[in-house]
């Protein structure tokens, strides 16, 4: 239930933002304060937790399809949050292999591939398919 009420406020979010509107306020997404200092918003930081519980805990199958419908508009939302993330992941592999494999997982994840920015049946469908593929 927190992961479909955590999909719903990135979806309101980002289709507000899409429409040039303010969405959810600057809290919400990632910002800079006076002095230039990046801050995490609310999103960014859910967006955060959501991948690592993905990556790094236990957690059980039943919820990669909810976690996938939360994921794609936290994403959308906060993608340069998540090409940071992913790249902090990819250098803390031990060997390059490692290194070119997760590189390889993510962009499969995110790539154009198939998924758009679009927050529609069609694309929720692909995205969950990668994420399973992903989690695999």
């Amino acid at each position: 239930m927190c992961l479909g009420s955590l999909n719903g406020l990135a979806s309101y979010h980002y289709k507000e933002r899409v429409c040039g509107k303010e969405g959810l306020g600057s809290c919400a997404s990632g910002f800079r304060d006076h002095n230039g200092q990046v801050i995490e918003g609310v999103l960014s930081q859910f967006l955060r937790s959501l991948l690592q519980l993905l990556l790094f805990r236990d957690y059980s199958f039943e919820l990669i399809s909810s976690a996938a419908d939360a994921l794609l508009p936290l994403i959308l939302c906060e993608k340069d949050l998540y090409e940071k993330f992913g790249q902090e992941l990819i250098e803390k592999q031990p060997t390059p292999e490692l290194k070119l494999r997760l590189a390889n997982a993510l962009q499969a994840l995110t790539g154009s591939n198939q998924v758009s920015s679009s927050l529609d049946r069609i694309n929720y469908k692909k995205f969950r398919k990668k994420s399973s593929r992903f989690l695999d």
